[in-house]
């Protein structure tokens, strides 16, 4: 019998628990911790600048 894969990494799969957790918290209509927006925050900002570090050499 062929063995089953996730299809996430584990950092994936964290980070999808994470957002499921927000959205609950949402849709309850009630605030959502800081603490499970700090590594939204941190992702964006490094997004941020890897993509202006990408354009600024155009």
């Amino acid at each position: 019998m062929a063995s089953l894969r996730c299809p996430f990494t584990a950092a994936q799969w964290q980070e999808l628990e994470q957002q499921a957790l927000i959205f609950k918290h949402m849709v309850a209509a009630v605030p959502v911790p800081p603490d499970l927006l700090v590594p939204i925050r941190r992702s964006l900002a490094e997004a941020s600048s890897i993509s202006n570090s990408a354009t600024a050499g155009h």
